[in-house]
């Protein structure tokens, strides 16, 4: 039951996902188009949005099976691990995420299938369970998870001056622009959420983790830093986790919850990083 929980989180990760990326895409539509998206007709706006759901469902599948040889966060919570025999090849990475893709969309026939047989339709083809690979579990490494307080503490006392910063900022250009304008009133609205909100993240960790070579001052106010595994910390590796990280702290509820489960970020395998005490 291990794999059916772990597709159930990665089908929910999914569908927030595709939400969201409805929403910010029908928002550029709206803005290219204006009025003229209202008259389309309902077929076509489920059409458009069936497309960037099924999209977002692919993308997902493939980026876990190229950077995490199939191991999705879903997995990583519930401690199930997928054992490849050998090196996944483009093609069959492409399969995989596709047919994944479709038995989502079809989830309710997938369920029913999975409880009959405890396997996915697209195991057989795939070739899983034999000679492609196998799904097996494994017990949760418990050192990984002993700084996911900390880490998460950490990543709020950052967000806090982020916030400090943003808005003695605002101060500053409402009291020019109070001058410059004769005492005429000025609204300026604070905001870390949408792309802006990235933006944000993406300069202050960039910028940070430059001055401090791989730390922040949350990280250092709570005693911790991260470690880049057999190779040390450069600006590369600064820029890549500086952008992954904006979009963790975009989609807050699940790196929150992600973090507790399992002690870590989604990222940190993908860059072979490791949580250890220091400053």
């Amino acid at each position: 039951m291990k794999r059916f929980w772990a597709a159930v989180i990665d089908f929910i990760i999914c569908y927030i996902l595709s939400k969201i990326l409805i929403g910010w895409i029908w928002e550029i539509l709206e803005g290219i188009h204006g009025a003229d998206l209202q008259s389309l007709s309902r077929m076509t706006v489920r059409g458009i949005k069936f497309v960037i759901s099924f999209s977002a469902y692919f993308f997902y599948s493939f980026l876990f099976d190229r950077l995490s040889r199939g191991n999705t966060p879903g997995r990583d919570m519930v401690g199930c691990r997928f054992a490849s025999a050998g090196e996944l090849e483009d093609n069959w990475i492409l399969k995989h995420s596709f047919f994944k893709t479709i038995a989502a969309k079809l989830w309710f026939l997938t369920v029913f299938y999975y409880f009959i047989t405890s396997k996915m339709p697209y195991d057989g083809p795939l070739g899983i369970g034999g000679e492609r690979g196998v799904i097996h579990f494994a017990e949760k490494e418990n050192r990984k998870g002993q700084y996911a307080g900390k880490r998460i503490v950490a990543m709020l006392i950052d967000v806090g001056i982020l916030m400090f910063i943003l808005m003695f900022a605002a101060l500053a250009i409402a009291g020019y622009t109070l001058i410059v304008t004769g005492g005429k009133q000025t609204n300026i609205r604070i905001s870390l959420t949408g792309m802006y909100g990235m933006f944000c993240y993406f300069g202050y960790f960039f910028v940070v983790e430059l001055i401090f070579w791989g730390s922040s001052v949350g990280k250092k106010i709570m005693g911790i830093r991260l470690f880049a595994v057999g190779e040390k910390t450069e600006i590369g590796m600064i820029l890549v986790h500086s952008i992954l990280k904006a979009v963790s702290l975009f989609l807050w509820p699940i790196s929150l919850i992600y973090c507790l489960v399992t002690g870590r970020m989604f990222y940190d395998e993908w860059l072979n990083l490791e949580m250890v005490e220091g400053r």
